[in-house]
């Protein structure tokens, strides 16, 4: 992914959103995830959309630094990549 242009992984971006969206159909609270198979299933698939979406915005950052700032601040960018951090090693 990480030769994608960044329009490229703009759309990969806004497909996993929406198949996140798409995954929490039958989840109101985070007990749901937990009660059977199918469950933990949408659980793992959101986990690995949210890292791919965090692999995909630091691809962006690391290729225009600047790009991303247009739309938020670092903090705002930031805090999405650590959540990549976080749910890929920890």
């Amino acid at each position: 992914m990480d030769k994608a242009n960044n329009q490229e992984l703009l759309k990969f971006i806004l497909a996993s959103i929406e198949m996140i969206k798409n995954r929490f159909d039958g989840i109101s609270t985070s007990d749901d995830f937990m009660h059977n198979e199918d469950g933990m299933t949408k659980l793992d698939a959101i986990s690995m959309r949210l890292q791919s979406i965090g692999e995909a915005l630091k691809n962006i950052d690391k290729r225009d630094r600047n790009f991303l700032l247009e739309v938020a601040d670092k903090a705002y960018w930031s805090n999405i990549i650590r959540t990549r951090e976080i749910l890929s090693h920890h």
